[in-house]
């Protein structure tokens, strides 16, 4: 019987303690509010646009749902929910705007605002984010941008400016920084309050041929835009841009060495067209005006749109079958007798002796000279398309194009014209070939319209 108890007693003993150590106090779970980041600094112009606008997303800890609430005191500051309430269920999320023009435009300066986001069933409530508006001038510049052309192995491009502004009253400092060592910014400070004009050079000393690029760097502590880029481009090319004194279409150029080259075109407005030849006898650096038919003059309204010399005599044809001829290098011109009627536009010319040359022109028009313009002849080219190219290698042997597929070919200076087989284009398209050109008697080349090289 003592045995039965005290077995009995130690069970119970075990059981109490077994309860004992597995009974725990009830914990419950912790419900936080999760609110995403947003930016520390919002920067906007005086007068300018306003900042993009944000989302804040609220969800909780243990992807329930908690009730929020959300507020704010500025009125440049407008927050908004899907439900357009002040009020929602998480996850949830809250538009923020803010707001630089309304009601009235912001004054420069620092702007702070506080959105609160509280919930009584969230432990972390209320949570708060600070907002800081700043308000300000920013670089602006004239022009924005630089470009700069220069010749290979040539003179340096013409230096170039530009001027810094403040977008307000509010004046200020900014340095000045680029990374080329081909391009030259005199000082490295300036204030916007400055008139003066920041200039920009270039020295071309070792550059091969290409495109260069490099950016000025404008910054300042106060500009809501600094650092604020100018981007500059280089080109050094073969090709150098130069200045016409005439500020209108130019048809064609003709240069008998590298000094003293012709150049022709026209000018057309609501009335009248007239054609003029410019010349150079430096390589370009200067183009003076030799020739322009006034409307007072007969064929004044013939546009010039070819030209071609020999040593200082020179040839210029143009519409209305105009033939215009010079044995002073271009400085006087005399008219010569077309053998057509004045229906017939020229577009092309060519000597290749200062007596042998050729005209061709719409209708297939070939004329022929051997005396050097004194007299002219119509040649046969069998063909009633607009002629538009010439070369000769010599004074018998001579191609002739034309548009729509038309090459010719002449063997006795243009006596017979025989025309060549040209290959399809695409889709048995016809070609319109502007140019030709012939080395020898086998290597040739013409051109045309969309990028044409035959």
């Amino acid at each position: 019987m003592n045995k039965r108890l005290i077995i009995l007693c130690l069970i119970t003993i075990i059981v109490v303690v077994s309860f004992s150590c597995n009974d725990k106090p009830f914990e419950p779970q912790v419900r936080n509010l999760i609110v995403s980041e947003i930016d520390s600094l919002y920067t906007a112009p005086y007068l300018g646009n306003s900042p993009g606008q944000t989302y804040i997303y609220i969800t909780s800890s243990d992807n329930s749902a908690i009730v929020f609430e959300f507020s704010n005191k500025s009125n440049w500051l407008d927050l908004f929910n899907p439900q357009h309430t002040t009020f929602g269920t998480t996850p949830d999320s809250i538009l923020m705007n803010i707001r630089v023009m309304v009601p009235n435009p912001l004054p420069e300066g620092e702007y702070f605002d506080t959105i609160t986001i509280s919930s009584d069933e969230a432990e972390n409530s209320p949570i708060e984010l600070e907002v800081r508006l700043r308000i300000g001038s920013e670089i602006e510049t004239i022009p924005g941008s630089l470009e700069f052309i220069g010749g290979l192995n040539g003179s340096n491009p013409t230096i170039q400016s530009f001027e810094i502004n403040s977008t307000t009253d509010l004046e200020f400092e900014v340095v000045l920084t680029n990374s080329a060592s081909w391009l030259t910014i005199p000082f490295s400070s300036y204030n916007t309050h400055d008139t003066d004009l920041v200039p920009v050079s270039i020295d071309l000393t070792g550059l091969p041929k290409g495109l260069y690029k490099d950016t000025i760097w404008i910054s300042s502590d106060i500009a809501m835009n600094s650092p604020y880029p100018i981007p500059v481009t280089l080109m050094v090319s073969s090709w150098i841009a130069q200045e016409s004194p005439q500020k209108n279409n130019l048809n064609d150029v003709y240069f008998i060495d590298e000094m003293n080259g012709w150049a022709v075109g026209d000018v057309i407005d609501n009335s009248t067209k007239s054609g003029y030849l410019i010349k150079t006898t430096d390589g370009g650096d200067i183009w003076q005006k030799a020739l322009f038919l006034n409307s007072t003059e007969p064929d004044a309204d013939s546009i010039l749109g070819a030209v071609s010399f020999i040593g200082s005599e020179g040839w210029t044809v143009g519409s209305s079958s105009i033939i215009m001829h010079s044995v002073d290098g271009g400085d006087n011109w005399e008219f010569q007798i077309s053998p057509v009627n004045d229906s017939v536009d020229f577009i092309n010319v060519l000597f290749v002796t200062a007596d042998s040359g050729w005209i061709v022109g719409k209708n297939g028009t070939i004329l022929r000279t051997i005396d050097g313009g004194d007299n002219w002849t119509a040649q046969t080219s069998n063909t009633t398309q607009q002629l538009t190219g010439i070369s000769f290698v010599d004074s018998q042997n001579g191609w002739i194009c034309g548009l729509t597929d038309v090459i010719l070919i002449t063997s006795d200076g243009g006596e017979n014209w025989t025309r060549q087989v040209v290959p399809s284009g695409p889709a048995g398209d016809k070609y319109d070939f502007k140019e030709i050109a012939f080395t020898d008697l086998n290597h040739g080349w013409t051109i045309g319209k969309e990028g044409l090289v035959v």
